[in-house]
């Protein structure tokens, strides 16, 4: 669950903070109307490349990423602010997290919710993380 300290990092940091700097992981205030656009991000699962000689130095850790907007059309570029910001990043260390590589998986579930008066889409990606065991 390493990857997620890295998302934050990198979403932060790139195309994505000029759309919007609300990133946070499992909840986000959905009804806080002071924000119109943000991202949750979620871990789906985590997958170890065990070896015969002792535990997995390399997980690949899958996270549904779901961005928010009140309009549709800054949902897009929200959308593919995430995705160029994330998918093939390069291996390397991301604040604390040493990351051999990311892969965008799919996009699903484009949606309206009456409730909160939001758009929503969820993208998946794939992180391969290098651990110490």
């Amino acid at each position: 669950m390493q990857a997620g300290k890295a998302i934050y990092t990198i979403l932060t940091n790139g195309a994505t903070a000029a759309i919007t700097t609300e990133v946070a992981p499992l909840h986000v205030d959905q009804f806080n109307d002071s924000t119109t656009e943000y991202i949750k991000y979620v871990i789906e699962s985590i997958e170890p490349h065990d070896t015969k000689s002792g535990a997995s130095t390399l997980d690949e850790e899958t996270y549904n990423i779901v961005c928010f907007s009140k309009d549709a059309d800054v949902l897009l570029s929200l959308t593919e602010a995430v995705r160029s910001d994330l998918d093939r990043y390069p291996p390397g260390v991301v604040g604390t997290i040493n990351i051999d590589g990311v892969q965008f998986l799919d996009m699903s579930n484009v949606d309206f919710d009456d409730k909160t008066r939001r758009f929503d889409v969820e993208l998946r990606f794939k992180f391969r993380v290098k651990r110490t065991p």
